[in-house]
């Protein structure tokens, strides 16, 4: 699937059409170079990697990395809306991200570290309990369950035992510089020259949650090999046990200009032109994100890497998804073995109520279906429903074919 943008527009005039059948650009001595003439030069070559790309890789599939892990010990915590200082408070403003600074003149990679942490000792501590902020996402009091909310890694366990935190305590915001592995700078978050605090919300505050992280890798998304950073994404807020959830990347187009990038201005130190603004430069950026998974199968452009029922992840493609290759592979799978299973699915029933009757669970598994590899990493649960109606059907013959065995 190609780009959404739309370049044959002023300025770029970029009108590439594939039925034309040109696959190269001659220039000429003598005559001007066209602007367009740039710009459609890199559309031949890209619909020429995207071409070869469809035929290797499914849309979305992930091409390198992007290896996904569980966050160990993810827990929320419901805040108010204002800090007690009355300054409107944004929560994603506190997660921990990277800046580049320059430091003795090179840019070097500043790690910026927010913790969160009780503002007062309880009775019988010597020590606060505190938190890393792992991610967060805005909310309202007046539209509960969903509130301001952090999401947190808890650091400690006070004298008295305490592991979480409680309604209604204000708690400090701290920040930490790390330079590589050295811890530069402390202090605490300030509005108007004194500590920013933020209250736990009301009942229900605390609990699990359930997210992942992304490595670092490269996903074949809009006929590009995009490279996607390390991502942090909450499959359920307020649950550790994710259902009906999809994960995948969605990729937003943008132009940007020398305006938004300084880095586009032109860095021929000593020509004429030196920090003229540059060309234009499109860019994808991938998002890891969570979809209901009836939305996820609805979106035809969204492709499913992780699928959550029940507590369990059902669907797994955290390795190279092929097309049309995979087909043929597939194909051949099929001819030379059939259908067959790797790894057992074993089955057991279990009782939901004695209304509602019996569920049937079954294990993980490995199998080849039509020469496709089928694996189901979780437990899946499949409901039977109670026999409401009986049906009696009397002298009806019953044929059976026999030769010297019969299958029963």
């Amino acid at each position: 699937m190609p780009i959404n943008t739309d370049l044959n527009i002023a300025p770029y005039f970029d009108d590439f059409d594939t039925e034309k059948q040109f696959y190269r650009i001659l220039y000429k001595p003598g005559y001007a170079v066209q602007a367009r003439e740039l710009t459609q030069l890199q559309s031949m070559l890209q619909n020429q990697v995207e071409t070869f790309g469809d035929n290797i890789f499914q849309e979305g599939s992930i091409v390198k990395g992007c290896t996904f892990t569980i966050i160990d010990g993810l827990q929320f915590v419901k805040l108010v809306d204002q800090s007690t200082n009355q300054a409107n408070f944004t929560p994603s403003q506190y997660v921990s991200t990277t800046v580049i600074e320059n430091i003795g003149g090179q840019d070097t990679e500043v790690d910026i570290v927010y913790e969160v942490e009780t503002q007062n000792l309880a009775a019988g501590d010597t020590t606060k309990l505190k938190a890393k902020i792992i991610q967060a996402e805005r909310g309202y009091t007046s539209k509960p369950p969903n509130l301001n909310t952090f999401f947190v890694n808890y650091l400690n366990e006070t004298e008295t035992g305490k592991k979480a935190f409680t309604a209604g305590e204000p708690l400090n915001i701290i920040k930490k510089r790390y330079i590589g592995d050295t811890l530069d700078s402390t202090e605490y978050v300030q509005v108007d020259g004194s500590n920013l605090v933020i209250a736990v919300a009301g009942s229900s505050a605390t609990g699990p949650a359930f997210g992942i992280q992304a490595a670092p890798g490269i996903i074949f998304q809009k006929g590009n090999f995009i490279f996607t950073a390390e991502q942090t994404v909450i499959v359920e807020k307020y649950s550790n046990s994710p259902d009906e959830k999809s994960v995948g990347y969605d990729v937003t187009e943008t132009i940007i200009t020398a305006l938004q990038d300084s880095s586009l201005y032109d860095n021929a130190n000593g020509s004429t032109n030196e920090n003229a603004p540059g060309a234009d430069r499109l860019k994808l950026t991938p998002q890891l994100v969570v979809k209901e998974t009836s939305v996820a199968d609805a979106d035809a452009d969204f492709f499913t890497l992780i699928r959550y029922k029940d507590g369990n992840p059902i669907e797994l493609r955290d390795v190279s998804q092929y097309n049309v290759l995979g087909a043929e592979m597939a194909r051949r799978t099929y001819e030379e073995s059939g259908n067959y299973i790797v790894e057992k699915f074993n089955a057991r029933s279990e009782l939901r109520d004695a209304n509602t009757g019996l569920e049937v669970v079954v294990s993980p598994g490995v199998a080849y279906v039509k020469g496709y590899r089928i694996e189901s990493p979780g437990e899946q649960r499949f409901e039977i429903d109670n026999v409401s109606n009986t049906q009696v059907e009397q002298a009806q013959p019953v044929a059976i074919n026999y030769g010297s065995f019969v299958d029963v």
